[in-house]
């Protein structure tokens, strides 16, 4: 009879070689759609991983959030994207004083465009916190969807329900950290009304393919370390509904 402990270590490989495998799908570099297909997979398999870390939570992206946030030695994670952060605050002008469209308008305009900025120089929420209308901490909590994490979220989504990324998926050889890119309409579609540059954030392959593995091995650590059984959460049934291969 094969152990919970062979049984862990036997789906932990399998997790790993599957990794491998989307890993060298195809050259991520020059192909747009083949580099949507691997990021598709790659959220799905974080989806995997924090339904395995987190079986008890209901929400998704609470459990994709506690697994980042706790495994995938993300520091830039909970920063603000400053083009997000401007444009945000240009269409809620009743959340936050005009104070700190300035400072968001100031830290962007330091950015040199044709120049690739990597998000480490986005902002910390705290740089805007006093900036806060008397009355409006509620709403404002609101602009924690303009974080990294919650970004990135809002990236899988679209891959996996729209299958199609959201903004151009653009990237470069070798690109494992996320990262702005200054485009124009004009550069992007030749013969639109150039409406003046903008900056697009790029998740890339390579850093989502590092995320995944990243997780996967604390995950991985702590499930060794708890000697937690596999079959509880991983259980082969013959019914597409859970809830009838229950008691099998």
């Amino acid at each position: 009879m094969v152990s919970s402990g062979d049984q862990l270590n036997e789906f932990l490989s399998y997790l790993d070689q599957s990794l491998a495998r989307i890993s060298n799908l195809c050259d991520s570099a020059h192909d747009g759609q083949c580099r949507s297909f691997k990021k598709a997979l790659l959220f799905s398999f974080i989806d995997n991983l924090s339904t395995l870390a987190y079986p008890a939570n209901k929400s998704d992206f609470a459990k994709v959030r506690k697994l980042i946030t706790n495994y995938g030695n993300w520091p830039d994670s909970n920063l603000l994207s400053t083009p997000h952060l401007c444009r945000w605050l240009e269409t809620h002008p009743e959340t936050f004083l005009p104070s700190c469209l300035e400072i968001a308008k100031t830290k962007l305009h330091e950015w040199e465009p044709g120049c690739i900025v990597p998000i480490s120089r986005d902002m910390d929420y705290r740089a805007i916190q006093r900036h806060i209308r008397s009355g409006h901490e509620v709403a404002a909590a609101s602009i924690d969807r303009l974080n990294h994490l919650s970004l990135l979220w809002n990236q899988r989504h679209n891959l996996i329900h729209r299958f199609m990324p959201i903004g151009l998926n653009l990237e470069f050889p070798d690109d494992n950290s996320p990262y702005y890119i200054s485009l124009s309409s004009l550069s992007v579609i030749m013969g639109a009304p150039d409406k003046g540059p903008f900056w697009q954030l790029i998740y890339p392959t390579g850093f989502l393919f590092n995320l995944a593995r990243t997780c996967l091995a604390g995950v991985s650590l702590n499930l060794r370390d708890k000697s937690i059984d596999i079959r509880e959460h991983y259980r082969a049934g013959h019914y597409l509904l859970e809830e009838l291969n229950q008691g099998l």
